[in-house]
């Protein structure tokens, strides 16, 4: 009966802390999930407030150049948005999140409304994460499902164009973004040993501009 009880007791004793373990890195994976979608949403935002910039979206010389200054503005507008979504001070944010966003011109064959090629035009990017992101990457995978023999979601029809067959413009500019942020974690030291390189991505793959 003692040797049952002393079993048992052992067994408790080796359990628990395999029990605390598994439950603080439960907890660090719902934080993981939640931040995920919290960034996501502060990208969006970011993007989504192009209208509202104090600077032009495009240059000044007519050609529909994206104008560098306002993919700057954009890239401080999504890093504030993260340090209000983390709680982060401006500095913070910094040294914990990593923001690029790329200005990208898609070729538009103007009679059949179809991609013919596409070109990061400008890009800006903020933040010491030390990580490397690869919008182009990104980039490529969406729009290749859009090569096909049909018309591009970013076509846009020519207006007042009567009996010509120039239909559509002859080009579509989209912003893609994404950041890499550090996420929260209960215990630093735990997220070291266990991972790595515990960071959130997340990515607005485009707005049409």
């Amino acid at each position: 009966m003692n040797n049952n009880k002393g079993n048992s007791i052992l067994e408790m004793i080796l359990f628990l802390p395999l029990a605390f373990l598994f439950g603080i890195l439960a907890l660090d994976a719902v934080f993981a999930m939640t931040d995920k979608s919290a960034i996501t949403d502060a990208i969006r935002s970011g993007l989504g407030d192009y209208k509202t910039s104090p600077v032009p979206i495009f240059q000044s010389n007519g050609n529909d150049e994206i104008n560098q200054d306002f993919l700057n503005w954009t890239v401080q507008k999504i890093l504030k948005n993260l340090g209000n979504t983390t709680n982060e001070s401006e500095q913070d944010i910094l040294d914990a999140a990593q923001v690029k966003v790329s200005a990208v011109r898609i070729k538009i064959n103007n009679q059949t409304g179809q991609q013919i090629a596409i070109e990061i035009t400008r890009e800006a990017s903020q933040g010491n994460l030390p990580t490397t992101l690869n919008n182009s990457s990104l980039i490529s995978t969406t729009l290749a499902n859009y090569n096909l023999n049909q018309i591009s979601p970013f076509a846009i029809k020519q207006r007042g164009v009567i009996n010509s067959s120039k239909i559509y413009k002859d080009f579509a500019i989209l912003i893609f973004a994404s950041a890499s942020v550090r996420t929260r974690s209960i215990n630093s030291t735990l997220r070291n040993i266990f991972f790595a390189n515990y960071d959130v991505q997340a990515y607005q793959h485009f707005i049409a501009i």
